[in-house]
């Protein structure tokens, strides 16, 4: 019986314990208490794109179209004076503060980006000579193999040319002596009046 009533005691107990820690995390709110506003965070600013350009040289840019934005600066184009367009790179270096810090601009990685771009353009004008040196070779042998066969080909020509040649001389040479052989045939079967007449002449005298 003892042990019954002091079970149900600590019960009491821990309800009672749990109950007022539940009491402390749920603080009842205070209506009449101000409204905290909520911080304010900051929209970023739209990104103005300039239509126009003036470098620290002093050259000026008008009716610009950003075509591309790297680390090392601006590539743009423009209306030229005389017609058309042209396309340029301005770099950072050569902007305005206020341009360079609109699109971010950060020498260190300028200075590699544009390393690397060196590079890049050196790497691939190597290639081009390589390839244009390597072109050239191509067509001095191209050249030279076409040179070779119109030799051959005008070499073949003129010994046909001279087989024709001999073979027309020859044909010709053997023509004028059958010409020859029919010619001799005939005045040993036909001889000529005069030689008839003296024969005739010889057979009357006797």
């Amino acid at each position: 019986m003892k042990t019954t009533i002091v079970i149900i005691g600590l019960c009491v107990a821990i309800m009672g314990h749990a109950l007022a820690q539940t009491n402390q995390i749920v603080a009842p709110i205070d209506t009449n208490a101000p409204i905290q506003a909520l911080p304010v965070v900051a929209k970023p600013k739209p990104l103005v794109i300039p239509k126009e350009i003036t470098t620290r040289a002093g050259t000026v840019y008008k009716n610009i179209k950003i075509e591309r934005v790297d680390p090392g600066g601006l590539t743009v184009s423009y209306p030229m004076a005389g017609g058309g367009f042209g396309i340029t790179k301005i770099n950072f270096y050569e902007l305005s503060p206020e341009l360079q810090m609109q699109y971010g601009y950060d020498a260190q990685t300028a200075a590699a980006f544009q390393s690397g771009e060196k590079q890049a353009i050196a790497q691939w004008g190597a290639k081009m000579t390589a390839d244009e040196k390597e072109a050239k070779i191509i067509i001095a042998e191209r050249e030279k193999r076409e040179e070779v066969e119109a030799r051959q080909k005008a070499e073949a020509a003129a010994a046909a040319k001279k087989l024709r040649w001999a073979a027309e001389l020859k044909e010709r040479e053997i023509e004028a002596k059958e010409r020859a052989a029919a010619a001799a045939e005939y005045q040993a079967t036909h001889p000529p009046a005069i030689i008839q007449q003296q024969q005739q002449q010889q057979q009357g005298g006797y």
